[in-house]
């Protein structure tokens, strides 16, 4: 087994520690716009790292139930390739406070956007589909920007 000479092993460690410092500040930094944040899940989707999506989320006060239904979702999503990830505005639509089973659940941040996935067309089943797509809202706080799921809302 060759062995290298020590400068020139000294100089790998050297060229690699700014890359491992890079990878420690983007991960554990919270992004600090809505497109850096779409960056990031774009990345963790492509490795499959259920983990580095999960964090992601500013979960507040979810359930565990919450929890894990996003979880599965997100397992569920790693499971397809992705044609696009981008940043689009909230619609009249979006419906930010609900009631489940007489619980009012509401966004764990105030939604200021949506991340939309589109996914690559795929056949299952005998079936084919076209278009499929996965949104999330998006929050801001403390110039941080998250992706936001439900929690109970304190009554009113």
């Amino acid at each position: 087994m060759l062995a290298l000479p020590r400068i020139l092993a000294t100089m790998f460690v050297a060229m690699a520690l700014p890359l491992t410092l890079v990878a420690q500040a983007d991960s554990s930094t919270p992004p600090r716009s809505p497109e850096e944040l779409a960056e990031r899940y774009r990345r963790a989707h492509a490795a499959r790292n259920v983990q580095t999506i999960k964090g992601l989320f500013y979960w507040g006060a979810s359930t565990e139930r919450t929890r894990a239904l996003v979880a599965s979702f997100i397992e569920q999503d790693v499971s397809n390739a992705v044609r696009s990830v981008s940043v689009v505005a909230l619609d009249s639509s979006d419906r930010p406070r609900y009631t489940h089973d007489g619980v009012t659940y509401r966004t764990t941040l105030p939604p200021t956007a949506k991340l939309r996935i589109d996914f690559v067309p795929r056949s299952t089943r005998g079936g084919t589909y076209k278009s499929e797509q996965t949104y999330y809202f998006i929050g801001a706080r403390n110039g941080e920007y998250w992706l936001v799921t439900a929690e109970p809302a304190p009554p009113r």
